[in-house]
This record gives C-alpha cells, sequence and structure tokens, in this order.
C-alpha cells in the first residue's frame, strides 16, 4: 500500500540496508558502524539544567533539536549527507575505531562537541535541504547540481569535490548551540 510522507528518509529501507536512528539515512546492513553513535555524557555548566541530545550535544532545551536532512525527489540521502541517485551510489566509509565516535556526516572524531553541526530550523517541522534551505516537504527542495567530471564528488555542503576527503568540513557549534539555517551558530534558531 502506498503512503504519502514529507520525506523519502521516512520510507523503509531497500533489502540489504538498515535505517540509522538519527538522521534516518539507509547504510549496508553489514555496516551498521556507519551510522552515527554518541555516548551518553554528564552535560553541566555552571548549575544550570542543560540536556543531552541524539547528536550528541549538550543543549539547555532538548526541544531545540537539528531537523532532518532530506533530498530532493527522486534522490537519496547518503550516510555522509550527500544526495544520491540510489544507495549503491553513496560512499562506503571507513570502519570505526572501538575508541572514536561517528558524526552524522561520516566524520569520526573523539568527542560529540567536535562533530559537525546539523542544521536546526526556524521550525521543528521542517526538512533541510541539501543547499541548508529549511522548507515543510522535501518536494520544495532544489535540484541537486550536477558536479563536472573533473569534480565528480557532491559533498553534504551541495560542493563539488575531486575525492570525498576533499570536502570541506562542516560549521561546528560546539555544546549549547545550534547550527541555524543562515550558517550561524546560536542558542535560538526560531528567528
Amino acid at each position: 500500500m502506498d503512503t504519502c510522507v514529507k520525506s523519502r528518509v521516512e520510507c523503509d529501507c531497500p533489502e540489504g540496508y538498515i535505517k540509522c536512528s538519527y538522521m534516518k539515512y539507509c547504510v549496508p546492513e553489514n555496516r551498521p558502524d556507519m551510522c552515527p553513535y554518541f555516548k551518553t555524557r554528564k552535560c553541566q555548566k555552571m548549575g544550570q539544567d542543560i540536556a543531552y541530545y541524539e547528536d550528541g550535544i549538550c543543549r539547555k532545551n532538548t526541544s531545540i533539536a537539528p531537523n532532518q536532512r532530506v533530498c530532493p525527489i527522486g534522490k537519496v540521502l547518503c550516510a555522509d549527507l550527500s544526495c544520491k541517485d540510489n544507495y549503491d551510489l553513496c560512499p562506503v566509509t571507513p570502519v570505526l575505531p572501538s575508541n572514536k565516535i561517528r558524526c552524522a556526516d561520516q566524520t569520526i572524531t573523539s568527542y560529540a562537541f567536535n562533530c559537525p553541526s546539523t542544521v536546526t530550523c526556524p521550525s521543528p517541522d521542517q526538512v533541510v535541504c541539501p543547499d541548508l534551505d529549511c522548507v515543510d516537504n522535501e518536494v520544495y527542495c532544489r535540484r541537486v547540481r550536477t558536479c563536472p567530471a573533473s569534480y565528480p564528488y557532491l559533498c553534504a555542503n551541495n560542493a563539488c569535490a575531486r575525492e570525498y576527503e576533499d570536502c570541506t568540513s562542516s560549521v561546528v557549534c560546539g555544546d549549547l548551540k545550534s547550527l541555524c539555517a543562515d550558517n550561524v551558530c546560536r542558542e535560538d534558531c526560531s528567528y
């Protein structure tokens, strides 16, 4: 039975893939280590009540959460937050060392607050397109750009690069801040 949803990330993964709980992208079922994993940690700052959120960042209010990343119609969301025509074209990233954590964009680090931040939109019901626009439904996302043969890899920030490793890292806001849709770190993105 067909069902209408706000985004393709709400659909089941194809056979041979599993869905990660955070950012809801599909990864090969033999590579669950490609899902972001954040160790639970204590969040404290000068006696304030600060809560840990599923992206591994400590915030004053857990209702101020990053929004779901999506791709335009006809594309799939890969584990590195880029958009491809199908899951077979998504990059497979290195195995996660036991003493590290994997960020939502496949960056590997020792601490969650070093992970590139994912966008928080003005409304919790919005989704984030590849060009970082916040929209009500992925049908409003602009078409994914086509990269030239000399820079064939489309990065998560919608830029083209020669290799996956050449993609520039995203903004890191750290604890207590969110990356707003205008690419600025703030405590509150509901402007």
